[in-house]
């Protein structure tokens, strides 16, 4: 294993006038890259709107003054580099100049310690895949890979999405996931019984991360279909899916995808199939409900999880 190297920290407090001044000094001395806190920016998109305030809600926002950080390694160069900026900083009667000695982080490791394995709806247990301790009995083991793009199961849309296919599939159906990213709504699809899986999206990096996932969960890549295209407007595309149509039809994307996904998503569903979609605010989750009922789809199901909503709906005729 690679050693892992200690870091030199610079953090300097200075007024806004210095702000360029000490960027170009820790630069001269071999920083490669300088991190600018400003809270005179922050307080100018508040005021032109660019910026939801609530964010800043009890937060003290003093401009003039701006915070830099920059990280350089512990070794000679770095030693020479803490002489000279502090030198040169003790020189400056409004500056506050602080460096310490970061000690290593493996951070191939401290990210993983932000992902446990969890219940999701009341058969699932999803679980980073490094994580070897048995599902619960009655519960069947979900394995993500949380350092691969594209979906892990934590976002609430995700959640949403899990706990309605255990609500809807049913043994021997086909799962189609329409966006379907890493492919884990599907693969969730076929751990609760259905046959086959269809998973489309528009990204072609997306079928490395299902094959992943399916070899997690030790899944037969026989039983997953997968194309990359734009399922909305590549007729070709719907073409072949249309062939494999299915029981329970799955969409995790965003509010503008799923109101034009709505018009076209009737095709790949099978006679009495459910959709179900997530991915939207829940202030703008009218707007997907009236694209399925305009889509001649009537909403059966509807939740919210935060700030999030997801729905089920049924063609409402053949």
């Amino acid at each position: 294993m690679e050693k892992l190297v200690d870091y030199i920290e610079f953090k300097l407090d200075a007024p806004k006038a210095r702000e360029e001044e000490l960027t170009m000094l820790l630069f001269d001395n071999g920083a490669q890259g300088v991190e600018v806190d400003d809270p005179g920016a922050i307080l100018q998109h508040l005021e032109q709107g660019d910026w939801d305030a609530s964010v800043f809600d009890k937060q003290n926002i003093v401009a003039g003054q701006v915070h830099l950080r920059s990280l350089m390694p512990l070794d000679e160069k770095g030693r020479r580099a803490a002489e000279a900026v502090r030198a040169a900083t003790n020189a400056m009667d409004d500056v506050d100049c602080e460096i310490n000695v970061v000690e290593p982080v493996d951070w191939q490791e401290k990210w993983k310690e932000g992902f446990k394995a969890r219940p999701v709806g009341d058969r699932l247990w999803l679980k980073p895949y490094w994580d070897e301790t048995p599902a619960p009995e009655g519960r069947v083991a979900l394995n993500v890979n949380p350092g691969m793009a594209f979906g892990t199961g934590d976002h609430p849309t995700t959640s949403m999405m899990l706990e309605m296919i255990e609500e809807y599939i049913e043994p021997g159906q086909t799962i189609v996931d329409l966006g379907c990213g890493s492919g884990i709504l599907a693969i969730a699809g076929l751990l609760l019984g259905a046959e086959q899986a269809v998973g489309v999206d528009i990204d072609p990096v997306c079928e490395e991360a299902v094959r992943e996932h399916l070899r997690l969960n030790g899944i037969d890549e026989s039983r997953f279909t997968y194309y990359t295209g734009d399922i909305v407007c590549d007729d070709r595309l719907q073409h072949k899916v249309r062939r494999q149509k299915g029981q329970l039809v799955v969409a995790n994307i965003t509010k503008d995808v799923l109101v034009d996904l709505a018009g076209v998503a009737g095709r790949f569903m099978a006679p009495q199939g459910v959709i179900c979609c997530s991915g939207v605010l829940r202030d703008f989750g009218a707007e997907v409900a009236e694209a399925l009922v305009y889509a001649n789809m009537s909403v059966i199901n509807s939740r919210v999880e935060g700030e999030w909503a997801a729905f089920a709906a049924v063609r409402a005729y053949e």
